[in-house]
């Protein structure tokens, strides 16, 4: 079965009010197949040297940490998670098979991603992908505002977020594989 194969009976399993059953299968036979197929060619602005760390907000659609910390090429990666979303870090760490490190912020305080992405980076190290996808919009905005701050100071950060080009409202999903990873551009 292809990928697209696969997603249309996923939409099929989930409108017709197996949203369990759908959610089975899109575990079993979609992610596999999408993350087989971004592994080999990834979609976006993907950097033409991996970032050894990258950052990602992580919320209840761990999937986007995934394909972004793939794309990105990272061997360490720093998921900001919550309460609510910690349950999601081993589904990271298995499906980019690197290190992955938890850090708990909460989800309205900027101020623990302030500090963690300030004590992830330093001036004039190693390049640092951050990516603001996931989470809440007050943990994506803290992250990408804190990449800039330390840009400006000497870090050498990029901003990324994961889009896609095909939202499917029936399942409230991208299209599979109409991701892509965006780099957001300095202000």
């Amino acid at each position: 079965m292809t990928l697209e194969e696969a997603w249309e009976t996923f939409v099929e399993l989930y409108t017709k009010g197996s949203v369990e059953e759908a959610q089975r299968f899109y575990l079993t036979e979609v992610w596999p197949e999408l993350v087989k197929r971004w592994r080999e060619k990834p979609r976006g602005d993907i950097p033409t040297r991996p970032y050894r760390k990258s950052v990602h907000t992580l919320g209840t659609s761990p999937e986007a940490a995934v394909l972004a910390a793939l794309a990105l090429g990272s061997q360490d990666v720093h998921l900001l998670y919550t309460s609510d979303t910690e349950k999601h870090l081993p589904f990271v760490a298995e499906w980019t098979g690197v290190k992955v490190t938890g850090h708990l912020v909460d989800r309205e305080d900027p101020r623990p991603i302030y500090q963690t992405a300030r004590e992830l980076t330093r001036p004039g190290g190693e390049p640092v992908a951050f990516d603001m996808t996931g989470g809440t919009k007050v943990m994506g905005a803290a992250l990408m505002a804190m990449g800039f701050v330390l840009a400006k100071e000497g870090a050498l950060v990029d901003v990324f977020y994961l889009s896609s080009d095909a939202y499917d409202p029936k399942v409230r999903k991208p299209r599979s594989y109409s991701e892509r990873l965006t780099r957001v551009p300095a202000p």
